[in-house]
């Protein structure tokens, strides 16, 4: 009895380390991706990929082609309905919808989830942006970006990436302007 005892606890001692090493790894790797700003993204310059899916309106899905945007300023905010963070963020994107238009910038959401998760979630919540619909499964839109995670976003000035990745200064820099521009000179 008392062998089995000092085996069980052995075993459950290691199971123990080997869970803490693993936190350690995950955590150290989270460390390093949240380190750099824009892992393994799309560089400046680059031509931005076509984007083919399918945009959410009242009347249900519709085709949607970027070679269709007049715009020559496109965000896109990579974006999922199983996104916490994503979700917390729904007021700031309606919020910066206006300011972006104003400026001259065409902001568009594209989710990430599967079609059947957006009909179903998207009556949730309101979106003032376009939502682009892009499963993973049926689109390579996240493939084609390099989506790094969500929320991340891409801006594209005449089909050129400008820039590709997470919340970063480069964002704030971005949505600053798009607020100073509402700002009538004096």
């Amino acid at each position: 009895m008392t062998e089995n005892l000092l085996v069980l606890s052995a075993f459950l001692q290691w199971a123990v380390i080997g869970i803490l090493l693993h936190s350690l790894f995950v955590s150290i790797r989270a460390n390093k991706t949240a380190l750099r700003e824009d892992p393994e993204t799309l560089l400046p310059g680059e031509k931005a990929p076509e984007v083919n899916a399918h945009q959410l309106t009242h009347a249900g899905l519709e085709p949607f082609s970027s070679s269709s945007i007049t715009s020559e300023n496109v965000v896109y905010l990579f974006f999922s309905f199983t996104c916490s963070s994503c979700i917390e963020k729904i007021p700031f994107y309606n919020e910066l919808y206006g300011f972006a238009d104003h400026a001259g910038f065409q902001l568009l959401i594209i989710c990430l989830d599967e079609q059947l998760v957006v009909e179903e979630l998207a009556r949730d919540y309101v979106l003032l942006a376009p939502l682009i619909v892009a499963p993973p499964s049926k689109n390579p839109v996240r493939d084609n970006f390099k989506v790094p995670g969500m929320p991340s976003y891409c801006f594209i000035t005449n089909g050129k990436v400008e820039y590709c990745g997470f919340f970063g200064q480069h964002w704030i820099e971005l949505t600053s302007s798009w607020r100073k521009s509402q700002i009538p000179d004096e």
